[in-house]
């Protein structure tokens, strides 16, 4: 195996952040956009340093995505339970 620090911990650092994003996401917190716009930029830093583009291109645009969800978070209103 490689050395596992390499890319200086980029990649694992956006290993984290992109763990964390999802579980902030699946408990439906907002704050996981964030945390998935930093996993893009780690992502963006390992991709570079490993010479590939379409890496750079997808955490771009991923970055993006990652942003626009930060800004259209509305709440969901809380569903009322029918009783039977």
């Amino acid at each position: 195996m490689d050395d596992p620090f390499r890319y200086l911990g980029a990649d694992w650092t956006g290993f984290a952040l992109t763990l964390g994003s999802l579980y902030m996401l699946g408990n439906h917190r907002r704050s996981g956009f964030l945390l998935g716009a930093a996993s893009s930029v780690a992502w963006l830093v390992f991709s570079v340093m490993a010479g590939s583009t379409a890496t750079v291109i997808a955490n771009c645009v991923f970055f993006c995505m990652n942003l626009r969800g930060w800004a259209k978070w509305r709440a969901q209103p809380e569903l009322a339970t029918a009783e039977a």
